[in-house]
């Protein structure tokens, strides 16, 4: 789905339409912004607050992504700088280190960056790593509402020009 971003006064990083698919309609979507060139993903960034479990079925979907592309994913997580991983988080990315090991031997990486604001370092990252797309889950809508559809946020200048692909289950 092509997207121009905010239209009218709202400072959203998508438009409306592409939001209202991304939350109501429950299939995986590949959102284009108006200003991506095109070129096959070879640095894809994963962010994550490991909140959710991902289901074998998300996992399976990025990792054909990552073998149809030969693409490196580079898993983030933001946190606060006094701000350690509860137990349920800990076994959320244990679990998703132990099947990327399991799949791949190189082709992913896991970064954890200490920042206030997740919007901020997410940009900042892609910025500086030369990420070509982006891959979020939208079992966990606020995770990626707190990035997507904040109004008062200037926007997100990787959401600009890279493709963002919001996966459901």
């Amino acid at each position: 789905m092509g997207t121009k971003g905010a239209s009218g006064i709202q400072e959203s990083v998508i438009g409306s339409n592409t939001g209202d698919v991304i939350t109501k309609v429950a299939c995986n979507l590949l959102v284009v912004p108006e200003n991506a060139k095109f070129n096959s993903p070879k640095e894809i960034a994963f962010p994550t607050d490991y909140n959710i479990f991902y289901s074998h079925a998300i996992l399976e979907t990025i990792s054909k992504v990552l073998h149809m592309c030969k693409a490196n994913l580079q898993v983030i997580h933001v946190s606060n700088i006094k701000k350690e991983l509860n137990p349920t988080q800990k076994t959320n990315q244990t679990y998703l280190q132990d099947y990327l090991e399991e799949l791949f031997t190189k082709s992913y990486n896991f970064h954890n960056l200490k920042d206030k604001n997740v919007k901020t370092a997410i940009d900042t990252f892609t910025k500086n790593g030369n990420i070509d797309m982006v891959v979020m889950v939208a079992k966990n809508l606020n995770f990626l509402q707190q990035l997507l559809f904040d109004s008062t946020i200037e926007k997100l200048s990787f959401h600009t020009t890279l493709p963002l692909l919001v996966l459901h289950e």
